[in-house]
């Protein structure tokens, strides 16, 4: 009955740590430039021109969550926080999703400052390659003959695939 209950502690516990589910609509990143952008490609006209730019590689979507350490690291629900790069920014409230453009390697670091009306605390985005993580993986738990067949496949960064990590911004 021992193991019952303390299961059943375990559960809950569990339960409490996991993060809220994010319904609310994501909101999509404004270029601060207007006339250059086309859609939520910031660089759209200039590439349209023949201007050298990051290449567009479609849009990401960024979960942006705020918690607080005093209370056992808790979720933040309500919390405003802005995003912002030197082209777009965007505005969410906790627990949030935003969608922002996707330049590969040349993504910018996005920064984020959240309040929650008393308090101000800050997190960073960063883009990630997943296709080099993928491969890194697959190196480091293949045997021996498929890292020779890695070895000697040709990889090409810019048919990588990019991710921007999510923000967690940690009130203290």
């Amino acid at each position: 009955m021992k193991h019952i209950a303390t299961l059943c502690m375990a559960g809950v516990f569990l339960a409490a740590c996991a993060p809220l589910e994010v319904t609310t609509p994501a909101v999509t990143a404004i270029p601060f430039n207007q006339n250059a952008a086309v859609g939520i490609d910031v660089y759209g006209s200039d590439r349209a021109r023949g201007a050298t730019v990051p290449p567009f590689r479609g849009q990401s979507v960024i979960n942006v969550r705020a918690v607080d350490r005093a209370n056992r690291m808790a979720e933040l629900t309500g919390v405003t926080c802005t995003l912002r790069t030197d082209t777009y920014s965007a505005t969410v409230t906790t627990p949030g999703r935003v969608i922002v453009p996707n330049y590969g390697a040349q993504s910018p670091v996005i920064s984020a400052t959240c309040s929650d009306g008393v308090r101000q605390a800050t997190g960073t985005s960063t883009v990630t390659n997943v296709s080099a993580e993928e491969r890194a993986n697959a190196a480091t738990f293949e045997t021996t003959p498929a890292i020779g067949v890695l070895v000697g496949t040709i990889v090409n960064p810019s048919t990588d695939t990019y991710s921007y990590s999510d923000i967690r911004v940690t009130f203290r």
